[in-house]
């Protein structure tokens, strides 16, 4: 609750709201059945994703690579 508190308290915070509730509800998943479990592999899933794009914010512009688009998208695009 204090943490929660906190981030509504302070905006700067906000950037982490979706960490916090990501992690508490993956800490408290209830009981077992197939819709707790899917919360809790969507919420991982959202763990994963933040802590990967922290990554990437962190190299630098000559770490990656331009791609080539394909000569043809095709007939539908």
């Amino acid at each position: 609750g204090e943490v929660l508190a906190r981030e509504y308290q302070e905006p700067t915070y906000a950037v982490v709201h979706q960490m916090t509730v990501d992690a508490y509800a993956v800490q408290h998943p209830g009981t077992s059945s197939p819709q707790t479990i899917q919360s809790v592999v969507v919420h991982l899933i959202s763990l994963c994703l933040m802590l990967v794009m922290q990554q990437a914010k962190r190299r630098h512009g000559d770490d990656f690579l331009w791609l080539d688009p394909p000569d043809s998208l095709g007939a539908t695009t």
